[in-house]
């Protein structure tokens, strides 16, 4: 069964008419490092989706917020986004470093030593259209420890979870936060995705991305469903609408 429950956060200048409308104001907040997978067709909105989120890191995250210190960027064609990334997270930390591979750095990648930085603060990893790249063991030590005992946030970019290597699936084992777009193939996509994270629970992803579409007001905005499995949450919700100004819901599914 599923049952919609209206969110929104709201601006500042947006809470006292939320407040009168009666909406419900829900307090859902990343917490920082975690695996993200951002999974969907091409021109879905999920490069558009990291950007906001690099855009709204004090509103969505837990505070307090680590600065970031390194901002990684690994991807197999370049895109203006990536700039308006790396432009957005230096006018927020002046001091970050960026780095850039145009291909998987399998060495680099499960070298300690590489990710070094100042106590207190955090790498973030973005991984966009590796996956025919990423062979070796370096992304599942990422995100099997590397990325909590050194403090890395990873956004794992890709068009299609079912054709990923096992190598990338065993990693995303450790996912934190799926973010769903649009797919081209989006029954036999949803589908792939239904049986790895609510393998009892059928058709719930199919139905929420339904209702996703049907029920938000997107505007100009692509739709998106975040599944957060993080273990210190205490119900596995579906969400959208999450970003300041956002009308959003949550799909509370029940047994």
């Amino acid at each position: 069964m599923l049952v919609l429950r209206s969110i929104v956060r709201p601006t500042a200048y947006q809470q006292q008419t939320v407040m009168d409308r009666g909406t419900i104001c829900e307090n859902f907040y990343f917490k920082l490092p975690s695996i993200f997978a951002i999974l969907g067709s091409t021109n879905t909105g999920k490069t558009t989706w990291l950007l906001k989120m690099m855009k709204n890191l004090e509103h969505v995250c837990s505070q307090p917020l680590p600065p970031i210190a390194k901002l990684v960027l690994v991807y197999r064609h370049q895109q203006p986004l990536y700039q308006y990334i790396v432009d957005t997270v230096r006018e927020k930390y002046p001091d970050c470093e960026v780095v850039v591979f145009e291909n998987w750095p399998e060495d680099t990648m499960k070298d300690d030593n590489f990710w070094k930085i100042a106590p207190g603060s955090q790498s973030v990893l973005v991984i966009d259209d590796m996956s025919r790249s990423i062979k070796g063991p370096a992304f599942e030590i990422i995100c099997r420890g590397l990325s909590h005992h050194q403090r890395i946030t990873v956004f794992y970019v890709s068009q299609d979870y079912a054709s990923e290597s096992k190598v990338v699936k065993d990693g995303l084992e450790n996912c934190t936060y799926f973010i769903l777009t649009k797919h081209s193939q989006q029954g036999h996509h949803l589908m792939i995705l239904q049986k790895r994270l609510f393998p009892y629970q059928q058709r719930c992803l199919t139905n929420c991305f339904k209702a996703c579409i049907e029920k938000v007001q997107w505007n100009h905005d692509f739709p998106y469903l975040i599944v957060d499995k993080n273990v210190h949450t205490m119900n596995n919700d579906i969400k959208t609408g999450i970003f300041p100004g956002e009308h959003g819901f949550i799909f509370e599914l029940l047994e």
